[in-house]
Formats: structure tokens, sequence, C-alpha cells
């Protein structure tokens, strides 16, 4: 029997139902992972890497089913299956959630890999791969029963060897794979027949399917595309005398390969690697590797997740030793397998479990019916919306569990700028799921995306990437956009384009002017090319910017060209040189930001006159030097105390003022104060302009064009008339002209556009601006309830007051908005103390995820949110924390020594031992384990090592000796505990 390993079955019948359970638990025998353990044990004589490595790989490539990929040095063993299947990237990005074997078979990836290795030609691996199913006419249902069971990483067994409780399975399946064939199964049948081994998202994509309605998999009236695949295949023509002479062939290579692994064994190895050793030890290699893979499981599931050891080996044991079966198994699964599993052990290892309970809010029922019917929250988002009503309708579901699966859907698509509930909910009609949603954005397919009703600009922009910056430029409509998308790969490749293939595309030399940003350059180079070419050389026009002034001018630009290059504000080329002001613009920014950091006197001295200086320092500047008795001095102290505004001066009582501005005396300061009060109050007035009917024509056509504007006026009376609608935001009104849509009102009304972009309907959008009269009016002082009384609901009152950000953090709007109102914006609420936030009610996890700290994180002992949060930002990352030298991480204020060992011990346990040796201070275990290697090294490395490293001497050698040899014998006690508890 070939169930687990491929070879013939050795045994008595008690053995074959032991072996027949290992295979129905999916135990997968001569993996990489076993052949490097068994070698390692007993080829601690192997002269050097080089000739260890071809052992093992020779090993693997003769006693498994296929040889992974360990670190190979030659194409030969990459991803090599002798028996056909391939486990290569390409294979696990068709999968969608099964083994990658079972697609390996399916789809035959790696025949390149497998003609290599057998020394026989590409076109020739079909013969031997169909020889297995011409011999077994039942091959398609086996293939069914086998992904009932989730496995496919083995070859045909005959119809004997079915196990009895498969057999009403197996004669089932055989009726099923016997159904006629619909339409679609007709069309997936063409492709199959031009290419059998053609990928199932490239037949959904030809067919305009999803990917699940090709696999019919979820269709109880299909016969699923493993079916269909399979007659296909089988009718591939077969040449027996060919695949007679290619299977003697393979076996002559495999004969030569067990010579010269024999050869190599008898140099390292106790016992010589035989065809017949290997035959009369298998059951022993594989319940040794079995066994050591379910201890390592159980002391990780003991050092990484906090669980019990008993319960640890107990789901060590279940699952096999896989901790990726455990992290997708139910928690009731969990529970029935170890009784004593609590709720929150399953949760550290189970993290879908723990997101569906704390983040969604659900039962551990509900989440279990999730997890057991898609495996985690990838597996809801790849799922057609359709297929999780079907199962709610049949009782598979409950309606907590379905709710929640439909609202995890909407909200993957409602992230998205602009995408409502009604508009995700019809894509999800239209496209099935949100990862085919995703797909389809990304593939650029937006006249597609654009047939869903409600999918306007507003939510392409957001959904296709680099779609919102095309169409942005006049002239280029959404066919064009789509076409130059799909042609370049993306918005980044069709600006990298060169401008003569631009042109071939149609595109003006405004519109690549525009695209690819050479305005500025074009206008100094007076060539568009010449632009492009400089833009490209220096990477981008700001690094162009950036060059020394000298290097500008050699490349030929004249002064005046490099000033308008770097954009040196005109002040500031007055009143300077060109380097000085190239300087100062670059080191400060901006002529206001020089104006507020350098004083009166220090331009001066930079070679500014008087009045040029006063220009360079503002007009508020200026205006308090028209003030008899305020000096340049005492101007720049009066600007200090109010930050440089004018009406804050102007709030201030003069005693005040005299109070902060030393010098000024209560004199002068009134007629300051009484004076900035008469600016701002003329400032005031002449913000309201009022227009003529002659004046609001001319603005009317300036904004909307002559064409618009006659109607706006025919249909209102006069163009003073459509200026009071339009200062009053009478939305409504101005839509009701024949010819005035979005687009027209939006350049119309100040904020409109704003509003209608955040998902409000031109009746709420009114509503907010006759309330607040503008968007910042809106976004200053509206409330949550007050956005309530006008008719908005939660998503689009987070999009109009900024809170999305915060919202997507699974924070309440009304929370939200509290914490920006408290801090002034969402990056200040990040930089919040968690003192402050845990007294607005936050929990830590919440207060985690605003600062973006991983929760993986957070389950290090020790850890807390504020030490947590102080780690990130001086490492930026967690992967960054947990790889940095120890004496960086203990100078992180709060971070003591014990938690670094936790944090370290995330990587490798052994630096907590390590870390504990008397007299090795964080800078000394770095250098060990930079000479050394690992802290596992260090620990079992010789005393003579040892002493090469600096500031290492005897004594403390021979401590860090003695705390390896600690080291060792506990975890080689504890899985010697582990081993006894799972052999008794």
């Amino acid at each position: 029997m070939a169930l687990v390993y491929d070879a013939e079955f050795v045994g008595s019948e008690r053995e074959f139902e032991e072996e027949r359970e290992t295979f129905l638990k999916g135990v997968k025998a001569y993996d990489g992972v076993l052949a490097t353990r068994y070698l390692m044990e007993r080829s601690s004589s192997a002269k050097n890497d080089e000739e260890l490595l071809e052992l093992h790989q020779n090993f693997i490539l003769l006693t498994g089913s296929y040889a992974c990929s360990i670190d190979p040095t030659e194409d030969r063993y990459q991803n090599v299956i002798v028996r056909g299947v391939n486990f290569d990237e390409r294979v696990q990005r068709l999968s969608t959630g099964g083994s990658p074997a079972r697609y390996a078979i399916v789809y035959r990836r790696g025949w390149r890999a497998i003609a290599k290795a057998l020394d026989i030609d590409e076109e020739d691996v079909p013969a031997i791969e169909v020889r297995a199913v011409k011999r077994n006419p039942l091959q398609p249902a086996l293939y069914r029963i086998l992904v009932r069971y989730g496995r496919v990483d083995l070859m045909p067994v005959t119809v004997d060897e079915v196990p009895p409780e498969m057999a009403g399975e197996f004669e089932r399946l055989i009726e099923r794979y016997d159904v006629p064939i619909d339409e679609k199964e007709e069309r997936i049948l063409e492709i199959l027949r031009e290419n059998p081994w053609t990928p199932h998202d490239e037949i959904a994509r030809r067919l305009g399917l999803s990917v699940s309605e090709v696999e019919g998999e979820k269709d109880p009236e299909s016969s699923g595309i493993y079916s269909l695949w399979s007659r296909v295949v089988v009718n591939i023509e077969y040449d027996e005398r060919t695949a007679k002479r290619h299977v003697k062939r393979r076996d002559r290579l495999l004969e030569e390969l067990y010579e010269h692994l024999e050869e190599l064994s008898e140099r390292y190895l106790r016992h010589p690697l035989t065809r017949r050793w290997i035959v009369e030890h298998k059951r022993d290699i594989m319940r040794r590797y079995l066994e050591q893979r379910i201890v390592e499981c159980a002391l990780k599931l003991q050092d990484r997740y906090g669980i019990r050891e008993d319960v640890a080996l107990c789901l060590a044991r279940a699952f096999d030793g896989s901790i990726s079966m455990i992290a997708t198994t139910p928690y009731r699964t969990l529970k029935d397998v170890c009784p004593d599993l609590t709720l929150e052990e399953a949760k550290s290892v189970n993290r879908t479990l723990a997101t569906l309970i704390d983040e969604h809010g659900l039962s551990p029922d509900a989440a279990d019916e999730l997890i057991e019917h898609f495996e985690s929250i990838a597996g809801i988002l790849a799922t057609d919306l359709e297929e999780i009503e079907r199962m709610y309708e049949e009782g598979r579901l409950s309606e907590e569990a379905y709710r929640a699966a439909v609202e995890i859907q909407l909200a993957e698509l409602t992230k998205k700028e602009g995408v409502g509930r009604k508009t995700a909910e019809r894509l999800l009609r239209a496209f099935g799921n949100p990862e085919r949603v995703k797909q389809l954005a990304r593939e650029f397919e937006i006249e597609k995306l654009a047939s869903v009703e409600g999918v306007g600009e507003r939510v392409l922009r957001s959904l296709v990437p680099g779609y919102a910056s095309l169409i942005s430029i006049r002239g280029i409509d959404r066919e064009r956009a789509e076409r130059l998308l799909k042609k370049y790969g993306g918005y980044s490749k069709v600006r990298e384009a060169g401008v003569e293939e631009l042109r071939e595309d149609g595109l003006t030399d405004a519109q690549i002017r525009e695209l690819k940003g050479l305005k500025t350059l074009e206008s100094i180079v007076g060539d568009l090319e010449k632009a492009d070419e400089l833009k490209r050389k220096y990477g981008s026009a700001s690094a162009v910017r950036r060059l020394p002034v000298e290097e500008l001018r050699e490349l030929g630009f004249s002064d005046d060209e490099i000033a308008e290059i770097k954009g040196i504000p005109k002040k500031l080329r007055e009143a300077f040189d060109l380097e000085t002001a190239a300087e100062l613009y670059e080191r400060y920014g901006s002529l206001k930001e020089i104006g507020r950091r350098l004083s009166y006197d220090d331009l001066l001295e930079l070679g500014a006159t008087p009045k040029a200086a006063a220009e360079i320092k503002g007009p508020e500047f200026k205006f308090l030097l028209n003030i008899e008795g305020v000096g340049p001095k005492l101007a720049e102290r009066i600007l200090e105390a109010v930050d440089y505004d004018l009406e804050r001066l102007a709030s201030l009582n003069p005693e005040e003022l005299a109070e902060k501005v030393e010098g000024l005396g209560e004199e002068l300061a009134e007629r300051v104060v009484y004076a900035a009060r008469e600016r701002v109050e003329s400032r005031r007035k002449s913000g309201r302009q009022e227009r003529s009917e002659e004046e609001w024509k001319e603005w009317l056509e300036r904004k909307v064009g002559e064409g618009r504007a006659r109607r706006l006026i025919e249909y209102f009376g006069s163009a003073g008339e459509v200026g009071k609608l339009v200062e009053n935001a009478e939305v409504s009104k101005l839509l009701e002209v024949p010819g005035i849509g979005d687009e027209a009102v939006a350049r119309l009304v100040p904020g409109y556009k704003t509003l209608r972009d955040a998902g409000l309907t031109p009746a709420e959008a009114e509503r907010v601006l006759k309330r607040y009269g503008s968007v910042s009016k809106v976004q200053e002082g509206a409330t949550p309830d007050e956005l309530r009384e006008l008719g908005l609901g939660d998503a689009k009152i987070a999009r109009i007051l900024g809170l999305r950000s915060l919202v997507n953090k699974r924070l309440d709007v009304d929370t939200a908005y509290e914490l920006k109102r408290r801090y002034g914006s969402v990056s200040a609420v990040r930089k919040a103390p968690v003192k402050e936030l845990r007294e607005l009610g936050l929990s830590d996890r919440k207060i985690a995820r605003i600062k973006g700290i991983p929760e993986t994180m957070l389950q290090v002992r020790g850890m807390s949110v504020e030490k947590a949060e102080r780690l990130l930002e001086r490492f930026d990352t967690w992967t960054k924390v947990k790889e940095a030298p120890v004496s960086e991480l203990v100078r992180v204020p709060g971070v003591g020594l014990s938690l670094v060992k936790e944090i370290k011990a995330q990587v490798d346990p052994a630096w907590k031992a390590l870390l504990d040796v008397k007299g090795v201070s964080p800078e000394l275990a770095d250098r060990l384990v930079e000479e050394l290697g690992s802290p596992y090294r260090v620990l079992t490395a010789k005393k003579s090592d040892l002493m090469r490293v600096e500031r290492v001497g005897p004594k403390l050698a021979e401590r860090i000796r003695a705390a390896g040899k600690r080291y060792v014998e506990e975890r080689r006690s504890r899985r010697e505990r582990i081993r006894r508890k799972l052999r008794g």
C-alpha cells in the first residue's frame, strides 16, 4: 500500500490499519525536514557541508515522494517530485487554500524540473504522468476522495486499497463523475482541451467567472473542474512503448543514485543507506520523525504561545505536530480533543479565533462556525457572498456567523474612500467576493467595475491603483486611462514610459508634461524630451532641485533658471545672492519659515537691505514697524508672543500684551492692540465682495464655461440670482438646470466636491453647507450628533470629520471624535500618552491599534503598551525590534534586561540562558553572538573559542559553558519528558 510513502507496503494486517490511520490524519512522510533531521543525527563525521548536502539531497530524491527545496545548489533538486508533484511558489499562488500538493498534481507546473531530474525531454513528461491515469480508470473519483480528506500528495492506489469506510463515498463520487456537464462546464472544457494546465484564475478571467464558479467545488450540481480536467488528461495521446522506455530510464537513474548514496553513506553513517535497509527501517524512520515533530510542536506551543505542557502535548499529538493545523481548527474541535484547553489558550495560537471574538464581538460558537467553514478571515474574503448566503439558508451557518461574515466582506470594501455599503454589496453581487473585486482593480478592469450600479468616478478613483492620478489629467478619459494602465502595468510604469512612446499612445505634450511633472523643467530647458531626460538622470524633479547651484550651472542653466528650478521665492532672490538664497530655502523650506526662524539682524548680516529684510519677515512685521515707537526687535518680540497671529494679538487686552512682551509698556501696548483690531476688522469687511451683474457673469463663465453659465442665467433670470444661490449653497436648485451636474456644481459651490467625495448625496451635502457654511467649519465645529441630525450615517461622518483612520482601528465615531477634538489631529492622537488614553476609557488593545502596535508584540511576557511604543519609536517595526542588538534594546527607557530577554527569546530561546550568565553584559553578549554566530553556538562553544573574544577570560568562559550545559540539558529533559508522556 502506498498511502504514506512511495513504496510497496510490507507488514501485518494490524500494521496496515495503523498505516491507514496515519494517512487519514494527513501525515506526510519523507519531506525535507525528515531527511535533514535523519541525516544530521548520523552525519557528525561529514567532512564538509557540500558532501553532506549532496548526501541528504540524494536521500530525499530517492526515498520521498517529493523533494522540497532545502537550500539546494542544483536545479536538479529544486522542487523536483519524482512522481510529478511540484511544490513551487507558482503552485502556491494558484492554490485557493488547500494543500499545495493538491494543486501541484492538477497543474503539473514542474515538467521542466521533472524532465531534468529524469534526464528526458520535456514533451515526454506527460507520457509518464498519464501512465498512472491509464492504469487506473477511477483516478478522477479518487482525486476527489483525496481532496475530501485534505491530501493529494501521493500517486494513485488501486480500487482494492480504498479503505472500507470510504467505499460508499467512493461509489457516490464515481456516480457524480458520470453526471452530464452543463454549458458553463463545456466552455471550461474547451479551454482545458487547448491547454490542460491552464490556471483556474486564467480560466475565470477568460470566461468572466469567479474562480469558485470555475472550480465548481461549492456547487452540488457541478462535476467540478478536477473531474473536467481528468476527462481531458485521460484523453491525452498515450504511447505505451515510449512510457515504458522512460520508466526504465528513470529506474536506471534511481539505481545509479542508490549506488552513489550507499557509497557516500558508508563514509558518514553507522548504517549504510542501502535500498534494503531503507525498506526495513521505514516504519522506525516514520515513527521517529513523527515523534520529533510532535515534541518540537509541543515545545513551541509552550514557549511561544504560553500553553500549559500537558495541553500543548495533547494538541501536538492530536494534530501530528502541525501548528498550522491547530491554528486553523475551531475551538470546539480543539476542546473535544483536549478538554483542559482554555479559550484564552486557543485564542493565543488561533489568531483568527481571537480576531473574531475580540474585534468582531462574536461568541465562541459563531467564531467556530466561521473557522470551520472558512479557516481564516482571508478565507471569508475569498468566498462568494452568494455562497455565504446559501450556507445560511441551508442552515450551515447561524444568523450570528452569517451576519459577521457578510459584515467582514462589506467592511473590506467600505474601507476604500467613497465606497458605501450599498455600493459594496452591489460589487459583491456582481463579482462574488472582495478578493475578486480587488483583483479586478489590480488588473485595471475599470469598465467591468464601472458596469456595476453605483460605481462612479469617486469609487473607481479609490479602488483602482493609479486611476485617480491619470483621470485627473485633462483630456484623459476612462477608456484611455484603462488602456494605459493595462499596457504599462500601473501608473508608475506609465510615468516611466518615454515621451515618444506616450505620444504614440495618443497623449498630447500637455498631457505628458502633466503626467511626468515636467512643467518647470520644460519651461527652463525649452524641450520636453530634454526635460524628461534630465528627470530620468536624477530620478525626480525634486532631485534636480536639490542639486548644488554650481552643478546646475555646469549643466548650462543660468542663475534665473536655477532660481526657478529650485522654486526660490522672488523676495528671497532679490534679497541675497543665489547661493545664499538657495541655502536658506533648502534649510528652512519656505519664506514664512525663514522669516520666523531668522531675526531681522540675522537677515541684515547675511546681506539683505532693511527693506528686503522686512519683506522677508512678513506683512505682520511690516505692519508693526509702521506703528510709532515699534522697532524691529520689539516687533519680533510682539510677534513671538502671539505666534505671529494678528487675530490673537487683536484679542488681547493691552495689559496682557505689556506683561508678555518685555520693554513694551502699557501705552505702546494699547496702540499696538488697537491698531491690530483695526487691521483685523478691515480684513473681515473686505472678505465678502459685492459683485455687479457683469462681474457675476464673468465669474460664472470663468468657473463653468460660457455654455453652462448661459444655461444658469437663462434658467434663473440673472447672473446675480445664480450668485445668490451659489452663496447660499442651493445645490438642489442648481442641479435642476439641464446640463448642470455634480462637476459644475463642485466648481461653483466651495466644499461641495469634498462632501460628495466623502459619500454624501447632493441633498445631504446641501444640508451640511447650509448649516455650517463651509467644510472647514464642519471639520472645526460639527459634532457627530449634529451631523446625525442632518441624516448622516457614522461612515459618512467619519469621512467628513477626518476620523476614518481611527474608525478603521475599530473605534466608534464618537470616541474617535472625542480623541481628535482633544488632541487636535489623528497624528496627535497616535502620539498621545497611553495613560491619558486609558483615562478616556480605551482598552490597551484599542490603544495598541491606534498606535500601530502588533498584537504579537503585546503577547511577550512583561511587555506593556508604553514599552512597545518606545521600542517601535526607536526601531520602527517589531521585526527590527527582535533583530536589534541587546545593547541597544536595554538603552530604551523603561525596557529592562528582563524584558529584553523575553524579546530575544522570540528569536532564539538560548538568548535567555546567555544573558543570565554572570559577567555577560549586553554589549558582550552582542559581541559573542557576532563572533560565534548564534547564542546557542556561544553556549556550546569550546573554551578556547570563547576566550578568543575580547573581555572573555577563563572563569567567564567556564560560566558560559556551564550555562550552556544546563540549557542543553534542560531542553533535552523537556523533550524527554514530553517523549515519555507521548509514548505513555
